[in-house]
């Protein structure tokens, strides 16, 4: 089985209600069916002083997610970055699972 790669996007945005308009857009803008066969989910994180959005994808390879950008997937969403008022790209990176750690069993 393929190591899942994790891919992330950071963005200072402009308060809560920002945090909740940007994430909805993004989403509104996903293909409802279909989408590129190498994405596996897509996380929105908010934090807690409403200033930031960390959004992290998993992916099946890093070549599944350079096709899916390659192929245009992605350029709805950058548009939104692009274009949303009170939203900034901080940057992103890609990550690769080492290793993780089991919960102890009560």
């Amino acid at each position: 089985m393929a190591l899942t790669r994790l891919i992330t996007a950071a963005f200072d945005v402009d308060g809560p209600e920002r945090q909740r308009s940007f994430t909805d857009a993004v989403i509104a803008a996903q293909p409802k069916e279909g989408g590129h066969p190498g994405a596996i989910s897509a996380h929105f994180l908010h934090s807690a002083d409403g200033g930031r959005v960390l959004l992290y994808t998993e992916w099946t390879s890093i070549e599944a997610h350079q096709e899916a950008a390659e192929a245009g997937h992605h350029d709805k969403g950058h548009e939104i970055f692009a274009a949303t008022p009170g939203v900034r790209p901080t940057g992103g990176g890609r990550y690769h699972l080492h290793r993780s750690l089991p919960l102890p069993r009560p």
